[in-house]
């Protein structure tokens, strides 16, 4: 009987350090993965938290005064994230210290509590508990310190996106209001006789610019549906400082998409005054004179200039880029699109028999191809899919995965820099014409499908 019950506690020993055992795989693998995403993106930061953690620490002869001085220096910090969190705790267990007789351990205790301090007796214990808070005060402004550091840059980079078209040097004292501009808005519908109304300098300025621009293009519903939607921007409510540091990222990342230089060459010229036009009345109702201190900026007239970057991006480029083109024009330039498909996709037609059906088939197969490398730039990394597109592209799955990488840094992928990074690949003049063509008649491309049936249509 007591072989029996030492067997069945040995099991249950067992069992429960198996449960142990897998409850620890489960934390380090996501210390794993966490620190995998940190060293992709900050990996200046993730090295310096490694410095800090190998470094030895001196400390206070009067332990305990250290430790309420250390404790009281730790709870005046600015509250990290609990992601940042996991980074302090991942590298205070990774932190070495000698405990006396016991020799070199790794994570001896991640408390900061001043109670559980005044409990331990050993003084060569209090030794080591106020080296962990000090490790963990260290790695905290670190991480505050990059964090500011990271904010400030973005912070330069977006204001000065926002400054660019900004041409005016003088400090303005009052700016128009709201109703101004809805004013505008409703003056060059020819919903209000303003002649008997006195007007703003600044108002009857940009009124007779908008009134010039209405007059060129020939398109007062776009322009006017335009400033409706600006004016519903303006009114909505301001977002918190998370949010802003969010669009700031966002504007950062899609950096090179606000210059506008599809607009700014095209022949229609009114589209260039109309940006900026819209420069014109954002900076006449909100200002974007930002100081160079992020910390002192004003998040309000931060958020509100950033909202606007925003709104011209998504709202004001794409109604610009598709307006104003005529059935005849369309039919034309759909003409020379699919003369453009044929030849990049399909090369030249062989005059033996059937040959125009294998043609058309060869174009449609390339496009279908090109679809899917185009939308493997927007996914995680995909064996099955690698493989695939290496065999269809006669290359080498590590080519692939360095074409995605480049489709993936660009969400907008019709700018100068997406176009010299897929120059500079690794692959054959033929492939990187393909995709930079794509990528930029991509919506057009696709409508076009059915113009390559088997069939002839064209």
């Amino acid at each position: 009987m007591k072989k029996i019950r030492s067997t069945k506690e040995i099991g249950k020993s067992i069992n429960e350090i198996n449960k142990k055992y897998e409850e620890y795989t489960k934390i380090k693998k996501k210390y794993m993965d966490l620190i995998e995403i940190y060293s992709k993106s900050y990996p200046a930061l993730i090295n310096r938290l490694n410095e800090i953690s190998d470094e030895g620490f001196i400390l206070s002869n009067n332990i305990e005064d250290g430790y309420i001085k250390m404790l009281d220096k730790y709870n005046g910090l600015p509250k990290i994230s609990e992601e940042e969190n996991k980074l302090v705790k991942y590298f205070m267990l990774k932190h070495k210290v000698n405990i006396p007789g016991k020799g070199i351990k790794q994570g001896y205790s991640l408390s900061a509590s001043l109670k559980k301090f005044k409990q331990v007796k050993d003084v060569e214990v209090k030794k080591i508990l106020l080296e962990y808070l000090v490790l963990k005060v260290e790695l905290t402004k670190e991480i505050i310190r990059f964090r500011q550091q990271n904010m400030r840059d973005i912070y330069f980079r977006a204001n000065e996106i926002i400054s660019k078209y900004d041409a005016y040097s003088y400090n303005k004292n009052n700016n128009i209001e709201l109703h101004d501009i809805i004013f505008l808005i409703s003056s060059s519908a020819g919903n209000i006789d303003s002649t008997d109304i006195r007007l703003s300098e600044d108002v009857e300025f940009l009124k007779h610019k908008l009134e010039s621009i209405i007059a060129k293009s020939e398109q007062k519903g776009l322009i006017n549906g335009i400033l409706n939607e600006l004016v519903k921007m303006y009114e909505r409510s301001g977002t918190t400082t998370r949010d802003i540091l969010n669009i700031l990222n966002k504007i950062v990342e899609r950096e090179s998409t606000f210059y506008y230089g599809a607009i700014y060459n095209s022949v229609d010229t009114w589209k260039q005054e109309f940006i900026d036009f819209l420069y014109k009345v954002n900076y006449y109702y909100i200002g974007n004179k930002l100081p160079n201190d992020f910390l002192n900026v004003d998040k309000k007239i931060l958020n509100k200039n950033l909202e606007f970057l925003v709104f011209i991006d998504e709202v004001v480029k794409p109604r610009l880029e598709t307006v104003t083109v005529s059935k005849q024009e369309f039919k034309m330039s759909r003409s020379k699109l699919i003369k453009r498909v044929k030849k990049i996709y399909g090369g030249s037609v062989r005059s033996e028999k059937n040959s125009t059906e294998k043609y058309l088939y060869r174009i449609r197969k390339n496009i279908s191809i090109m679809n899917v490398l185009s939308s493997y730039g927007y996914t995680k990394r995909k064996l099955h899919t690698e493989v695939l597109l290496a065999e269809r592209l006669m290359i080498q799955n590590k080519k692939v995965e360095m074409i995605r990488k480049v489709l993936e840094k660009y969400s907008q992928r019709n700018s100068d820099d997406f176009k010299r990074e897929i120059r500079s690949l690794p692959i054959s003049n033929d492939l990187k014409k393909r995709i930079i063509f794509f990528e930029k008649n991509k919506k057009d491309i696709l409508e076009l499908q059915d113009v390559f049936k088997s069939k002839i249509r064209n």
